[in-house]
């Protein structure tokens, strides 16, 4: 765990070093830099290093092989990358660049506060969450780098990056949603339909489990696993993370006018994500789906405090950082396996 410790305090000290916020070479330079030490740990990680990471390393091992669990574009990079070099490696080191760098370039791209934004991505496990689920992952940093492209009123680009994303991860279709979301204005009664749509899912998990097996036939296997039951620790906890952080953003975070896209973007991603791990306490499965919204939470918050011109704020920011940090480390420390990226190994020490 010190490694990711390591992350975090560096994070810190670039935003002070480079200041951050003089100008946008300053910040150019420390989402660069900051960004090149997340790739490098994530790119450089052993196949030890997250759940889900071996199977991956085999499967390039077996990239020629027939694996109808895999969707077709997952199957491509592996083979396109077998092409290049044998070395399971290469598919650690080009995924993490990928993901990375699309996390960097949303960042830069936003109105949020890059410290905070890449501080967040580390603390409340999404960076976590990319090493281990690899497939998701790379989906995710698609639909992340298509992010502008939705704030901008492009709806057919983010479509077809959605679309795209899906050939790494069929459940990715879902993040279509945002599209007819993101037209909604963040109000009170958005967030209360939200609540009431929730509450409906989570009382008929038959329903959800129809949908499942009508529209993601692959995944119809887990209505007969723990999957198809509810997480009484994890997701609890997640949930509570995520709702405390929409509510104190939304409270007191830096408004913007009612026609700001952007923030109408990440609100609604944000609030997926609240959702999703809400159901995630009575239907598992919905646990996965945050990887695709965890970053919009993220750049919310960030979004949000993006400027730190009152006291208020400025406690505000700091507590965030405290009990996002102090939750990091209990989970680490105390349900390691959710990630399995702890303990931490270099692919050179497992030689």
């Amino acid at each position: 765990m010190t490694i990711y410790l390591m992350e975090i305090v560096v994070i810190l000290v670039l935003g002070v070093i480079t200041g951050v916020s003089r100008g946008d070479a300053e910040r150019r330079c420390f989402i660069i830099l900051a960004c090149l030490v997340l790739f490098a740990f994530s790119g450089l990680r052993s196949y030890a290093v997250g759940v889900d990471t071996l199977q991956y390393w085999n499967a390039y091992l077996t990239a020629w092989m027939a694996h109808s669990w895999y969707e077709t574009g997952f199957l491509y990079l592996l083979r396109a990358l077998n092409v290049v070099s044998p070395n399971p490696q290469l598919l650690l080191l080009f995924t993490s660049a990928v993901m990375t760098a699309c996390v960097g370039y949303v960042v830069y791209k936003s109105d949020c506060n890059p410290v905070l934004a890449l501080f967040l991505y580390v603390t409340l496990l999404t960076y976590a969450s990319f090493m281990n689920l690899m497939r998701q992952g790379i989906a995710a940093a698609i639909i992340i780098a298509a992010i502008p492209w939705l704030e901008s009123g492009k709806r057919i680009r983010f479509a077809a990056a959605v679309i795209f994303g899906s050939l790494f991860h069929s459940t990715a279709i879902v993040m279509l949603a945002l599209i007819p979301l993101s037209a909604l204005a963040p109000t009170k009664k958005v967030m209360l339909g939200y609540g009431v749509v929730a509450l409906a899912l989570a009382l008929s998990p038959d329903v959800v489990w129809s949908f499942v097996e009508k529209n993601f036939d692959k995944y119809s296997t887990y209505s007969m696993s723990s999957w198809s039951g509810g997480n009484a620790l994890a997701a609890p906890i997640m949930t509570a993370m995520d709702a405390l952080l929409i509510v104190v953003s939304h409270l007191f975070g830096v408004g913007a006018s009612d026609d700001d896209r952007e923030e109408r973007v990440l609100f609604h991603g944000s609030m997926l994500q609240v959702v999703f791990q809400f159901l995630a306490c009575f239907v598992n499965i919905f646990q996965r789906l945050t990887t695709f919204t965890s970053f919009f939470l993220v750049l919310y918050v960030a979004l949000r405090f993006r400027k730190i011109d009152t006291k208020l704020k400025f406690l505000l920011v700091y507590g965030i950082c405290a009990v996002t940090a102090v939750f990091f480390v209990v989970i680490m420390v105390y349900r390691p396996q959710w990630h399995g990226v702890v303990p931490f190994s270099f692919f050179w020490q497992l030689v």
